[in-house]
């Protein structure tokens, strides 16, 4: 079977690009010819330091995204010819683009062809700010609805539209009723989460697929290779992670604030903070000013073989990112530490039977989150059930298998064996344990 996915943007290490190249790796394990393609992408060997870099993605261009209004019209007009030729060449049996904003050039590069295509739902566009669809005619109706399902909307979607010119405005308003005419058009739309579902259909008025995803088998067996509480000198000490990029959006300015009211209880704390971003400068100074800079470690980036490693050696992994889903909680998770995470993140079926004694939930505000951190640093309760039978549906292997299963009635053979060897593996492994 041959799949394809799509990305306009494939530049920053974050989440949602690692999310994509995780599933093109394992829809190629699984049997399937798979292939990513990006308008603009860095080099896979220096992507990820080069963990996808066998990874079979064609980067039509590895130059910066161009930033004016009428650069990016050109490029995404060129991005279409490129792309309809592609997919022509490759003949994929399905495509899926990997979130709404490569809706116009998949909607245009597949007119009048025989291809469809579907789209994954990591986040709308109320995770970005700076987006200005959300106030265009098409979608403002249904603005204040979707503005009000979690918290993190309303701290940082502005409710009202920034000033902008008439010729913005107009392009957005075209935007905006090709990104909804283009999302009807898909045959499927795949989310990680009930809530995500619930706020693609307020905004685009169609149903969704939920199949999880996030985590590989072999990190509920990893094996410690690098003793990172020597290398960082805190061999004693109790230690707050967070690794991830250091944006706003991750609020770790408010982690930093909570931080500052444990250390009243756990004097021997030390908040060890991992990543690159635009908001460390902001955040070198907020430690100063709030006289914990002694207390605090920005270590900048942590290297891919060392990074399960330092979720390892914390005593609570802290990751309050505005998102309904998070690979790094679900990793701290698998990992079997403890994890505060926002209020924000959905945690149904077994997933939630850990949390109270691993998982940790904290209403976004300084004052909750610290009464939280304490819970997590003093409790000694066990979870009901192992981390791998709780995140069992969270795996790259089972997304892998079910969204095989969902596209292809050919591949459910293949779903049902797959499904019988990881039982059988994950019985072996208790078993052995």
């Amino acid at each position: 079977m041959r799949i394809l996915l799509f990305r306009k943007v494939l530049t920053v290490e974050g989440g949602a690009e690692r999310f994509m190249l995780e599933v093109i790796d394992h829809l190629a394990k699984a049997g399937a010819d798979t292939r990513g393609v990006t308008l603009n992408g860095k080099p896979g060997e220096e992507f990820f330091d080069g963990r996808y870099a066998h990874l079979d993605v064609t980067r039509f261009s590895t130059r910066p995204y161009p930033g004016g209004l009428l650069g990016k019209m050109l490029r995404s007009l060129w991005a279409v010819f490129k792309l309809r030729r592609l997919i022509r060449k490759f003949d994929p049996q399905f495509i899926c683009g990997q979130n709404t904003a490569d809706a116009e050039v998949l909607f245009f590069a597949t007119l009048g062809t025989k291809y469809r295509y579907s789209f994954f739902m990591p986040s709308t566009m109320f995770r970005f700010p700076d987006e200005r669809l959300k106030y265009t005619r098409r979608f403002l109706p249904a603005f204040r609805e979707a503005w009000n399902i979690i918290p993190g909307h309303k701290a940082f979607v502005p409710e009202k539209a920034p000033a902008q010119g008439a010729l913005r405005r107009l392009v957005n308003e075209a935007r905006a009723v090709m990104q909804y005419r283009a999302v009807g058009r898909a045959e499927h739309l795949l989310c990680l989460t009930r809530q995500m579902g619930t706020e693609s259909k307020v905004l685009y008025g169609r149903d969704y697929t939920i199949i999880k995803a996030g985590l590989s088998n072999e990190l509920f067996d990893h094996v410690k290779k690098h003793d990172i509480r020597r290398k960082l000198g805190l061999e004693g000490k109790t230690i707050v992670l967070n690794i991830n990029r250091l944006d706003p959006r991750k609020r770790i300015d408010l982690a930093m604030r909570a931080f500052k009211e444990l250390l009243a209880e756990f004097p021997d704390a030390y908040f060890v903070i991992g990543g690159r971003g635009p908001a460390k400068d902001n955040l070198e100074k907020l430690a100063a000013e709030l006289g914990i800079a002694e207390r605090v470690r920005m270590i900048g980036f942590v290297a891919e073989d060392e990074l399960y490693d330092h979720f390892l050696a914390a005593d609570v992994f802290i990751h309050l990112d505005w998102a309904d889903f998070d690979l790094a909680v679900l990793e701290g998770l698998a990992l079997g530490r403890k994890v505060v995470t926002s209020s924000e993140l959905e945690a149904e079926g077994p997933l939630g039977r850990l949390e109270g004694t691993r998982l940790f939930r904290a209403y976004p505000a300084a004052e909750d989150v610290h009464k939280t951190l304490v819970t997590a640093l003093r409790s000694k309760a066990e979870p009901e059930i192992p981390a791998r039978e709780a995140l069992r549906d969270y795996t790259w292997e089972s997304y892998a298998r079910n969204l095989l299963q969902l596209i292809s009635p050919g591949a459910r053979a293949f779903s049902s064996r797959a499904a019988a060897r990881e039982e059988k593996a994950d019985q072996s492994s208790s078993d052995g344990k």
